[in-house]
């Protein structure tokens, strides 16, 4: 008896796979990172929370970039620190230069 093996290549389009595409924002945006160092459930661990916003613009080598500040509240204060800029090309690639801040 003989087996016939048929392998068939299709594409099946799946429903919701599209995303829409949402640059990344260039002012008045705040965002709060939270990371976690030591073992997991040990009471020792280090918790680290940070806030970081983007107000305003600046020209780094001629190259406009908006200001990232990191802060310790949920609002810009006198305290926010200016840790650089960020910069988003028209290829979708997000750019960031300044002090390293994690």
């Amino acid at each position: 008896m003989k087996t016939i093996l048929i392998i068939l290549f299709f594409s099946i389009p799946v429903f919701g796979s599209s995303q829409n595409y949402y640059s990344f924002p260039d002012s008045n945006a705040i965002w709060n990172h939270y990371f976690e160092i030591g073992e997991s459930k040990s009471f020792n661990n280090t918790t680290k929370y940070y806030s970081y916003g983007l107000m305003g613009d600046t020209i780094i080598n001629s190259i406009n970039y908006s200001k990232l500040y990191e802060f310790s509240d949920t609002v810009f204060t006198l305290s926010a620190e200016y840790l650089g800029g960020l910069r988003e090309d028209t290829l979708r690639k997000v750019y960031y230069t300044g002090k390293e801040f994690w």
